[in-house]
């Protein structure tokens, strides 16, 4: 033969096309796992951020408080958010260190004023009441009323 190719082995055979797409499909599906692993992940990221910025909210909140019927009117509202997956998220808000009518009947003084109080938002998923975030905090309250 001559230098020259024949026709029929020019370019790619059927068989070499289909050995390249089965080789790519293998590599796609190794990494398969890891892409889900990573949106499972991204998820439930999304939830916890959703749960601290409703903490952070709800304790906000409490900082605004400067007697501790002002922090007891803060308890008694409900706070919830649901996040951009429908996942519906509820605070439950408690305090310490105010009076007899405490939420967790810690006993103070009402001459301890001015003084910090412990807050605390627990945030849980509804569904589940699994829990997200809890954040404690300390509230300088000026007076009792």
């Amino acid at each position: 033969m001559s230098g020259r190719a024949d026709v029929r082995e020019c370019g790619l055979g059927i068989i070499e096309v289909v050995v390249a797409v089965l080789l790519i499909a293998i590599v796609a599906v190794a990494f398969l796992p890891v892409l889900l692993n990573g949106l499972r992940m991204s998820a439930v990221n999304a939830t916890m951020a959703a749960g601290n910025e409703l903490a952070n909210a709800q304790l906000e909140e409490a900082r605004a408080a400067t007697t501790c019927v002002e922090l007891q009117t803060w308890v008694a509202a409900a706070a919830s958010v649901t996040d951009a997956r429908n996942v519906e998220l509820q605070a439950y808000k408690s305090y310490s260190g105010c009076d007899n009518t405490d939420s967790d009947k810690s006993t103070v003084t009402i001459d301890a004023y001015p003084g910090a109080v412990e807050a605390t938002v627990r945030v849980t998923r509804a569904d589940t009441g699994a829990a997200i975030s809890t954040i404690v905090t300390r509230v300088y309250l000026g007076s009792y009323a």
